[in-house]
């Protein structure tokens, strides 16, 4: 039960092919589960659709706040057309069907024209996000191969500092002890990389 779905209780009886009064009960432990081992979840009943659904209390995203996310994922057009879609779409799944919805039609001019930038290199950038994420808390010492403007590929070690977003772009900033200072590297750039 996906927050904000109604379920009815008659058409569970039927799949199930058991009384209502046994789905009521089963809801009825539901509830008090939700109570004590989840609260910041709250299990509601809609008189009017003789329905159930879960509401979760102050938790995940609302539907202005998903649009908004979407809309400057889009614009920043930093990544690749599938990985944008793919992380529009479980944004989406956040929402109930019919905030989803609506949020689909508001984006779907956009990213049905959406074109990344035109010379990002590494089409993996999601991955390269976390790893190299990940990489600046552990401070290990990574080899890179990296593309630079020109075209020419050439090996780096470096330790990860930072990662951030600038004009579009993901970059890593890395200490080299080869030039004792810290560089940076535009993220989607780096060809291949390993743990040293």
């Amino acid at each position: 039960m996906t927050a904000g779905r109604h379920i009815q209780k008659s058409q569970l009886a039927k799949q199930f092919a058991v009384d209502a009064r046994t789905i009521q009960r089963d809801f009825a432990n539901l509830r008090a589960f939700i109570d004590e081992y989840l609260p910041e979840y709250t299990l509601n009943y809609d008189r009017q659709n003789n329905s159930y659904w879960l509401s979760a209390n102050g938790i995940g995203l609302n539907k202005a706040q998903c649009l908004c996310l979407i809309k400057i994922l889009t614009a920043s057009r930093a990544l690749p057309k599938d990985q944008l879609i793919d992380l529009s779409n479980r944004l989406l799944k956040i929402l109930d069907e019919k905030d989803a919805q609506k949020v689909k039609q508001l984006i779907s001019n956009e990213q049905s024209t959406y074109q990344p930038l035109r010379n990002l290199q590494n089409k993996d950038l999601m991955n390269l996000i976390w790893n190299f994420s990940e990489y600046t808390l552990l401070h290990r010492i990574i080899r890179i191969d990296y593309r630079n403007q020109a075209g020419h590929i050439k090996a780096h070690t470096i330790i990860p500092l930072a990662l951030t977003f600038s004009d579009n772009y993901f970059y890593l900033i890395g200490y080299t002890n080869t030039y004792q200072k810290n560089i940076i590297y535009r993220l989607d750039r780096i060809i291949d990389y390993h743990i040293s």
